[in-house]
């Protein structure tokens, strides 16, 4: 069985990519860390809970910070 990785090189090897799609790709990935570098936009990264997280949810109903 092929690993996720061997899998991947595999793709793109045989995969025909116009120029054109490239270079507008690589212009939108610089437009963006761009505006992440003035503080425009932020990096989304995974947000999936821990298992801790998922077991013990914080709940709380009428808190009031005295």
């Amino acid at each position: 069985m092929q690993t996720i990785e061997d899998r991947l090189k595999e793709i793109f090897s045989t995969t025909n990519f116009n120029s054109s799609e490239l270079e507008e790709f690589e212009k939108s990935s610089r437009e963006f860390e761009e505006m992440v570098s003035k503080g425009i936009v932020k990096r989304r990264g995974y947000t999936l809970l821990t298992v801790e997280g998922a077991s013990y949810p914080l709940m709380a109903f009428n808190t009031a910070n005295i």
